[in-house]
């Protein structure tokens, strides 16, 4: 088992930087050698998963790794949670928000999560301007967008232009910053009413 971590271990960090993120953080290096686990297979997807999670540059972190490898054990993902924000269905992603926050994720979390995703596609709008198709850009970032959400990435692709995605990204920083000065119950409330009036109302 001990060998298994440590293998575990390295693969991640080998992983990781070869999607330039930062792995000095080695408490979270450690936490996914013990939580990450099966066969191959299964072992690969978990690190897809939590590659994915982060843009080129960043560090990754105990708490983001905590938060990625439990919505993976559980029905709760925040990858359909935003999935469900795009296409507008926000019945559904009420209902997946519900599973999240009861499977332990917070909600700067979240926005963390939604911040990286618009990160990806003002990154994926300067790649077009340099030439590259729509429908190559997905798997030209770094790290590349995890294949099951590909057509929804398109989808926002051409449905946010680079500068609509800077205003999200301005407007999701304002709301990490408030829902911190409010109780869980009142953070909630702002959370759904904010997203709805982000992605959907405004439409």
């Amino acid at each position: 088992y001990l060998e298994e971590s440590f293998s575990i271990e390295r693969e991640a960090i080998t992983r990781l930087k070869e999607a330039g993120i930062e792995t000095t953080d080695t408490e979270a290096i450690k936490y996914v050698a013990i939580n990450v686990g099966g066969d191959s297979a299964s072992i690969s997807t978990e690190l897809d998963k939590i590659v994915s999670f982060y843009n080129r540059g960043d560090k990754i972190s105990t708490d983001e790794v905590r938060n990625i490898i439990s919505k993976s054990s559980t029905d709760a993902d925040a990858d359909k949670y935003i999935s469900f924000l795009m296409l507008e269905n926000f019945s559904s992603a009420e209902a997946e928000l519900e599973k999240l926050i009861l499977a332990g994720i917070k909600l700067p979390f979240l926005i963390k999560a939604l911040s990286r995703y618009f990160t990806r596609l003002y990154v994926a709008h300067g790649l077009i301007t340099e030439g590259i198709s729509e429908s190559e850009v997905a798997s030209k970032l770094k790290p590349p967008i995890f294949f099951k959400n590909i057509p929804t990435f398109k989808l926002a692709l051409k449905k946010y232009s680079a500068q609509k995605t800077i205003e999200v990204l301005e407007q999701l920083l304002y709301l990490e910053i408030k829902i911190k000065t409010h109780d869980t119950t009142l953070a909630k409330i702002i959370f759904e009413k904010e997203l709805f009036e982000m992605f959907i109302a405004k439409k």
